[in-house]
């Protein structure tokens, strides 16, 4: 049977990889911070990958990221939008998948690959998604809290501090909302998705917001702008 063999690792790690590396390997970069951080890196593998004749796709983090990072590929444009395509949502069937396409296109491979699956940049932890329930929990005297965390530890299911959370909650008689975030930044021009998410004909759902973003919270502005609006309360945690 055909197997793939394959390494992660950090950009920092590339020289204790770089002696390994013949030119029946394929190369994939996500540099989360763009050429700003890690140029220097970037630059290196570039040059390695073109001297040996590597494929070599190198990918911002986010499809809203700094595109011009891809510039530093040795394979077509194309293939590093279908890898933005498989990571935007970085879940493991979509690394898979990944894999499978990267090998049938350039190690001869027939494995066949799928389209990657697609998770909403904000939404609802699942069991969580109905607002109906967050209404009525409001309109009968509950306490409604908000908890904002990041996608990627929704998608790695890594989330367990928010379920003590929302079991903590619902211990005391509130009612959770536990809602994942990707890129806080959004267009000026759009409105935010947390407002389409916590608020219903103008008025903000929940009563308290734990916002659990860390250095995001400077661009949790839309969720300072609600709570200055209504009265809601914050909780940076």
């Amino acid at each position: 049977s055909t197997s793939v063999e394959t390494w992660a690792g950090y950009i920092s790690d590339f020289d204790q990889l770089e002696p390994k590396i013949t030119p029946l390997d394929i190369i994939v970069v996500r540099a989360l911070g763009g050429l700003t951080f890690y140029r220097e890196g970037l630059e290196k593998i570039h040059r390695i990958a073109r001297e040996k004749k590597i494929p070599f796709a190198c990918l911002p983090g986010f499809k809203d990221d700094d595109l011009s990072i891809i510039s530093m590929s040795t394979v077509p444009g194309k293939v590093c939008n279908q890898l933005l395509s498989f990571y935007e949502a970085f879940q493991p069937n979509n690394i898979i998948e990944s894999i499978k396409y990267l090998s049938d296109i350039y190690s001869g491979t027939a494995f066949g690959w799928s389209e990657p699956e697609t998770v909403p940049d904000f939404g609802f932890l699942p069991g969580y998604e109905n607002p109906d329930v967050y209404l009525k929990a409001k309109e009968n005297g509950r306490r409604v809290v908000a908890i904002l965390f990041y996608r990627s530890h929704y998608l790695a299911n890594d989330y367990e501090p928010v379920d003590f959370l929302v079991r903590e909650i619902i211990k005391t008689g509130g009612c959770p909302i536990p809602v994942f975030c990707n890129m806080m930044k959004q267009p000026k021009n759009v409105s935010h998705p947390l407002l389409n998410i916590l608020k219903d004909n103008n008025e903000t759902i929940p009563h308290v917001i734990i916002d659990c973003l860390s250095y995001a919270a400077v661009e949790v502005a839309t969720t300072g702008n609600i709570t200055r609006a209504d009265d809601v309360k914050s909780l940076f945690a």
